[in-house]
């Protein structure tokens, strides 16, 4: 099993207010055969008066090899196809590499033992190769990570951080990790009360600034088809998203933003819905 890396030591607290769960603009999605090794996605959004987002992803699993998915924007004559190519069968626990025309592209490699891993990613754009190490070290309950960027290009290391995870057990975790070259530090604490709720809290810690943030949030599933999502930050900005599963295969999903302060929404009221194949 692959440890947890430093950039996602408060994922299951920061996962809990992911924008990508409360803000929907207007969006229609498609799964096709999910299931299969061969499988693709469609994904429209409206985005107020902006014209159309939307995208088409094909994916194809091979045993013994690994996987392919390929990623088109709409429409394709504006845009450079994306194509991922993961795969475990090389001695190392996941070799991955994304190409986005000919400018752009990242290679990333894992390598995992039992008590530590490593991750390496490079990473091509704008005529800069960035490298972006990461380490982590298991102790009982406790992962120590650190992390470097070092830009090829002007030979010089750009970032460096380091940070300690404490799982409790399979429903505490404790985080606190630095970023931006030890100048901003990050609290986190996630808690999965019960099969049916979560909770977290994140506090983010500028020190260059003196500035201090606060964001928390949950989830609650009200039956086996509804759950209600949640979050908070210390500026007054309430999230709030509904999901109802209608069937096996279609979902829908609704979010907005309020403002405590302004007393009034400060965000439009979104939609997605989701059809499995």
């Amino acid at each position: 099993m692959v440890l947890t890396f430093l950039a996602d030591f408060t994922k299951r607290s920061k996962d809990l207010w992911d924008k990508k769960k409360f803000q929907f603009n207007k969006t229609l999605e498609l799964n096709v055969d999910k299931k299969n090794a061969i499988s693709w996605k469609g994904k429209h959004v409206l985005k107020g008066s902006d014209g159309p987002d939307s995208k088409i992803t094909l994916k194809q699993k091979e045993a013994g090899l690994g996987s392919l998915e390929v990623e088109w924007a709409v429409p394709v004559k504006n845009s450079q196809p994306k194509f991922t190519l993961k795969t475990a069968e090389l001695g190392v626990e996941e070799v991955k590499l994304c190409v986005e025309g000919a400018d752009k592209g990242n290679m990333q490699v894992t390598y995992a033992a039992d008590q530590w891993a490593a991750r390496a990613n490079c990473k091509y754009a704008d005529e800069k190769l960035l490298v972006d190490t990461e380490a982590s070290f298991a102790y009982d309950k406790v992962t120590f990570g650190v992390q470097g960027v070092f830009d090829s290009t002007e030979n010089s290391l750009t970032g460096y951080n380091v940070g300690v995870r404490l799982d409790q057990d399979g429903d505490r975790t404790y985080a606190l990790r630095s970023q931006d070259k030890f100048n901003k530090l990050q609290v986190a604490f996630y808690y999965n009360v019960s099969k049916e709720a979560e909770i977290g809290t994140q506090i983010d810690v500028d020190m260059a600034k003196g500035q201090i943030g606060i964001t928390a949030g949950g989830s609650y599933s009200l039956d086996d088809a509804s759950k209600v999502r949640y979050s908070l930050t210390s500026k007054a900005d309430l999230s709030l998203a509904y999901e109802y599963k209608f069937s096996d295969r279609v979902q829908g999903f609704v979010g907005t933003q309020y403002s405590l302060t302004q007393n009034a929404l400060s965000g439009p009221v979104g939609y997605k819905l989701c059809f499995d194949c």
